[in-house]
């Protein structure tokens, strides 16, 4: 089996180190790299070559919502995990638009975290149930507005 590149983008130090080590300690992965920014999404990007992107919303200068925009505009199979602590339903949606194919948080165990970035590389959309709840709540909602206008 093929292993799953990864690369994190996590201003968070101590959790950056640890999803790296997580990913290093466990057959099936590698880590690819780790960046405390986006400054250089892009770059890091082609100098990696990952199969699939761990990204945190908060993000300083350049946020995950508009490096996931970023990183579509030029890689169109890059797989795009949205990890962060937020539940609020804008940034969520945001990066969905913008083309995030999963959505986990960071209380997430790290067998969940392995699990979601094996289904999202596999072509999933992995997201924790209160997330999914929240990724529905705004489907029904937006899909109410629409017959409404009609």
């Amino acid at each position: 089996m093929k292993e799953i590149r990864v690369i994190i983008f996590e201003d968070n130090r101590n959790l950056r180190e640890g999803l790296f080590n997580l990913l290093e300690s466990v057959n099936g992965f590698i880590c690819a790299g780790a960046f405390a920014h986006c400054e250089r999404v892009i770059e890091n990007i082609e100098e990696t070559q990952p199969d699939v992107i761990l990204m945190d919303i908060e993000l300083p200068v350049v946020s995950g919502i508009e490096a996931v925009k970023m990183i579509r505009e030029k890689y169109h199979d890059v797989k795009i995990l949205m990890e962060t602590i937020f539940e609020e339903e804008e940034k969520i949606f945001q990066s969905i638009c913008n083309g995030a194919q999963g959505y986990i948080l960071k209380n997430t165990p790290p067998e969940g975290i392995l699990n979601a970035i094996r289904e999202i590389y596999e072509g999933g959309a992995p997201m924790t149930p209160i997330i999914a709840s929240k990724v529905l709540r705004l489907f029904k909602k937006n899909l109410s507005d629409l017959t409404d206008e009609s």
